[in-house]
């Protein structure tokens, strides 16, 4: 087993928070809620990995040619990660949320239509400012 990651502290889940507002992902992928965290610095994955669990995975760039990383956890830890930081989050606070009433949906139209609102968020156009 790994060294452990650091303490999940108010600051360290704020930072956390920040970074995936920023560079974070929420998906339902079948009957699996995910979160993933794509950048080109991989100490921070690593980090998240250490203390939520998932896997950090290094990918090259087809067009650029660069290489960058991306960290994923589902499931069960997945929910546990979106429950810490639902009140540090601000930008996919309302995507955390979503996440969670899909896990409190059975499976059926209401819950599909739940995960294709969730999957819809990620195509936000911020051509207009606030």
């Amino acid at each position: 087993m790994g060294k452990p990651g650091p303490k999940h502290t108010d600051v360290w889940l704020s930072y956390i928070a920040g970074y995936i507002d920023g560079d974070g992902c929420f998906r339902w992928n079948e009957s699996s809620p995910e979160v993933s965290v794509t950048n080109c610095f991989p100490f921070t994955l690593h980090q998240l990995a250490l203390s939520f669990g998932g896997t950090v995975l290094q990918r090259a760039h087809k067009k650029k040619g660069r290489t960058y990383f991306q960290w994923r956890v589902y499931g069960d830890a997945a929910i546990r990660l979106v429950e810490l930081l639902k009140p540090f989050l601000w930008e996919k606070r309302p995507q955390a949320e979503l996440m969670l009433a899909i896990r409190e949906e059975s499976p059926g139209a209401r819950r599909e239509a739940l995960i294709k609102q969730l999957s819809s968020m990620k195509q936000i156009d911020y051509k207009e400012g606030p």
